[in-house]
């Protein structure tokens, strides 16, 4: 009578065991490949990757199909309420929308050339530091006339963020806040 009682609870144990075992090896082998094979290759933002909608992988590829290369820096930042993915290909930032994979901005680094291409600003720095100013209250650490998807801006730092004034009519184009 003693051996019926101990068999469903020898068995129960057992299955308890085997469940627990399988779990573990499942667990692991998630956490040793993830989700996302190129995750790893993500710079700065590993803590916010569970709260992409799209993978890192998904962005590198969206990123290499807009700039010519591969990826070689890869963010993963909070820009106000939006998560976005900072990808460099080669010589180019490409910025993607982390919720749906949309492309935000194309930043090709500018030199002589590209200057001369998109022309001289109609508003002048003085201008476009006024204008950011008014956006964001403090002191202007870095300045410079830059390429934002084929429109001149001046980018404009001032403390932990980033203002792109549009170089032609002084209008705010973007705040970036970095960490």
């Amino acid at each position: 009578m003693t051996s019926r009682i101990r068999l469903p609870y020898v068995f129960a144990a057992a299955l308890g065991v085997t469940l627990a075992v399988a779990m573990i090896a499942v667990l692991s082998v998630q956490t040793v490949f993830g989700d996302e094979s190129d995750s790893g290759r993500l710079e700065e933002g590993r803590e916010l990757v569970s709260e992409a909608s799209i993978s890192v992988d998904e962005a590198i590829s969206i990123a290499e199909s807009e700039a010519a290369g591969r990826a070689e820096d890869i963010e993963l930042e909070r820009q106000g309420t939006r998560l976005v993915y900072e990808i460099e290909v080669g010589e180019t930032d490409v910025y993607i929308d982390a919720d749906d994979g949309s492309v935000l901005a194309v930043d090709n680094d500018m030199d002589d050339r590209d200057e001369r291409r998109l022309g001289e600003p109609a508003i002048t720095r003085d201008e476009a530091i006024a204008a950011a100013q008014a956006e964001v209250s403090g002191n202007v650490t870095e300045i410079e006339l830059d390429d934002e998807a084929g429109r001149l801006v001046w980018a404009i730092e001032i403390g932990q963020q980033e203002i792109n004034v549009d170089a032609l009519d002084g209008t705010i184009l973007s705040v970036e806040y970095d960490d």
